[in-house]
Parts: structure tokens; C-alpha cells; sequence
């Protein structure tokens, strides 16, 4: 019994640790481009004026539902 209760931990544990690894390579490539040696300007330009909430006079808007998380735009949603 405690055996099969092992393997349900070491199993949860995996996935656990798969799924953050998963997040952290996502969140490193995120933090390579805004390197300042390989800096993209549109990634910059892009960053900035969502936090800023800023847009050009020639762009149309388009507002994601409320419960959209906006720190996450690129992300696919399910």
C-alpha cells in the first residue's frame, strides 16, 4: 500500500516538475530577447505598450474578455 502510494507521489512529483520546466524555458526565451545583445525592438515595442496600455492612432483595438489574462497575449488560450 505505501509503495503504490510512492508511485503516486514520484508520478504527480513528474509532472509537476515537467510542467514547471516547461514554463521556465518559455519565460527564458521571453527574457533572451529582451537581452540588450539581442535586443528585438519589436518585442520591446510590443511589451511596452501593453503595460502602458498606449496604442498608435492608426491601430484598431481589440479588448480580450475580462478573465483574459493580458501579461500572457502571445499564449495560446484553451
Amino acid at each position: 500500500m505505501a509503495w503504490a502510494q510512492l508511485r503516486q507521489q514520484v508520478a504527480e512529483i513528474r509532472n509537476t516538475a515537467n510542467s514547471v520546466a516547461a514554463e521556465r524555458q518559455y519565460l527564458e526565451s521571453k527574457v533572451r530577447l529582451l537581452h540588450p545583445a539581442s535586443l528585438d525592438p519589436d518585442m520591446l515595442d510590443e511589451r511596452a505598450r501593453l503595460m502602458l496600455n498606449f496604442g498608435h492612432p492608426d491601430e484598431i483595438i481589440i479588448l480580450d474578455p475580462p478573465d483574459a489574462d493580458p501579461s500572457t497575449p502571445e499564449r495560446s488560450k484553451p
